[in-house]
């Protein structure tokens, strides 16, 4: 599995490589392209500017940290359209990215142009198929693990409702 897979230029910024992306394709390596976390610390900036300003240094850092993610998210697209295997994944517990923020991942998946359904298997089936543990976990089927959070919305349609926790059940019980 590649992680991250931001094709980070000489300058920083991200850019894709078709020679690359090819290579990446055709040796059928699962891609996890983390893209919330370089997105985590740019909304912080961009809510601290709304509340009190920032430095010219952090404006620099919120200029450049945009032009990131547009480049990371190109570079996602690109990779899904010449049919990279995307496995979602994520830092979460680590800087600005908060335990809990896993639909954020996903929808930025969405943003690099998989449908909603497309980011919500790549973050279930598609992680568990990646790790090699599909046998058990991944999907809803007899003899898997019964992890399960219950959401207030359908995420095959608006893949933010995973937000709406209404239950989690652990190993079929419920623990919240």
């Amino acid at each position: 599995m590649i992680i991250h897979c931001s094709f980070t230029q000489p300058d920083g910024t991200a850019g894709y490589d078709p020679v690359i992306g090819q290579r990446i394709v055709s040796s059928g390596v699962w891609v996890n392209p983390t893209l919330y976390v370089g997105r985590a610390p740019i909304e912080k900036l961009q809510e601290k500017k709304r509340e009190v300003g920032l430095t010219p240094e952090e404006e620099r850092a919120l200029e450049f940290g945009l032009r990131r993610i547009e480049g990371s998210t190109e570079v996602c697209r690109q990779l899904i359209l010449a049919g990279a295997r995307i496995a979602a994944g994520s830092d979460s517990g680590w800087r600005d990215y908060r335990f809990g923020w896993f639909h954020r991942e996903l929808a930025a998946l969405t943003d690099a142009g998989l449908s909603d359904a497309q980011a919500l298997i790549a973050g279930t089936r598609d992680a568990a198929d990646a790790l090699g543990v599909l046998d058990k976990i991944g999907t809803v089927e007899p003899g898997k693990e019964a992890d399960l959070l219950l959401v207030d919305g359908d995420p095959t349609r608006d893949i933010n409702t995973l937000a709406n926790v209404v239950a989690v059940f652990k190993g079929g019980e419920r623990v919240h």
